[in-house]
């Protein structure tokens, strides 16, 4: 026999707590690993057993070999809660997983437990702790923080605030050789109910720009891409934002300006019941989706003192043409 309990885990530590509800009508099934197709019985139905009002379920008469329990449930309602949870003990955790197997020729993603051996004998406590259904959501934002201006005349510092466009003017008589440092903040944000971890985020950055591992640490080029796996140890609670910050550069000629675009992402995530981003998928450059970041800068000449300039001159003109005037009037009165 293999045989175990269902339960409704409902403070989420995954253990079988005496208060906690035991669920029925849970569905079970056993996989023989050796051929991929489920065990059925002498009469050639599929052993099949269901979880009773004390959430307890037996599979009877099997014999030997290597099985996976299958296990049913609504999942419009349930997630599974947390796999053999750490210092629980064996009877009172959870066995269950979502796997993807092959079950009779066919991929199927199921919840199953690990690979089971009977060699004789019963087996016991192979549990499944359900609970409320919860969404795992793991957003990213990118925002320019800083950004250094180095020319012949100095340095100078601007300092931004969560902003995702900026607009920054530079001097035409300084322009050339000049070096701008721009400093990005990527805020990943828990949006979701679960905790989890931004394993890693990847920028696609763009080609006018430069990018310096000494100014950068934790951070690493790929090809045309940089990546990171700072935070793939920094558990995000729900409600929690951990920030990272990625320096890059760029010299200036007379001629190089114009707006710079630059994009990060989330590529893998991970959280303890091995569920999937509700609204994203890790990796697959779909900016409309919200673990994706775009943060751009628009470099221009300045243009202040040419408007000026030309605002004095039409001034000029008019008051002379004004004064003109007012000389032809008194003439054609005398």
């Amino acid at each position: 026999m293999i045989s175990g309990i269902a339960w409704y885990d409902e403070n989420a530590n995954g253990k079988r707590d005496p208060e906690e509800k035991k669920l029925s009508n849970i569905k079970v099934k056993l996989l023989n690993t050796e051929t991929n197709h489920l065990v059925k019985k002498e009469n050639g139905e599929i052993l099949e057993a269901t979880t009773n009002e004390n959430g307890i379920y037996i599979l009877d008469k099997i014999g030997d070999g290597k099985y996976i329990v299958l296990f049913d449930y609504d999942k419009t309602q349930y997630d599974i809660t947390k796999y053999k949870a750490t210092g629980v003990e064996e009877a009172e955790n959870s066995n269950a997983i979502i796997s993807e197997l092959k079950i009779e020729d066919e991929i199927k993603q199921v919840t199953t437990t690990d690979l089971l051996e009977i060699k004789g004998d019963h087996i016991a406590n192979i549990n499944i702790g359900l609970m409320k259904k919860r969404k795992f959501d793991l957003k990213l934002d990118k925002y320019i923080h800083r950004i250094l201006i180095q020319d012949s005349r100095g340095t100078t510092i601007r300092e931004y605030s969560d902003q995702s466009v900026v607009k920054v003017e530079l001097d035409s008589r300084t322009i050339a050789g000049s070096k701008i440092t721009i400093e990005y903040e990527i805020k990943v944000t828990n949006q979701g109910e679960i905790e989890g971890y931004a394993k890693k985020i990847t920028d696609y950055v763009s080609g006018e720009l430069t990018f310096k591992e000494s100014l950068n640490r934790g951070w690493k080029q790929e090809g045309n891409t940089l990546t990171t796996t700072v935070l793939a140890d920094e558990k995000i609670l729900p409600g929690e934002s951990k920030t990272i910050t990625l320096t890059l550069t760029k010299t200036m000629t007379e001629n190089n300006t114009g707006l710079i675009p630059n994009t990060a992402e989330i590529t893998e995530d991970y959280n303890e019941l091995g569920m999937q981003d509700c609204n994203s998928i890790p990796g697959n450059r779909r900016k409309e989706e919200n673990d994706f970041g775009l943060a751009e800068v628009m470099l221009s000449i300045k243009t202040g003192g040419i408007i000026y300039t030309t605002i004095i001159l039409v001034i000029v003109v008019i008051l002379v043409g004004i004064v003109v005037i007012m000389i032809k009037k008194r003439r054609n009165k005398n």
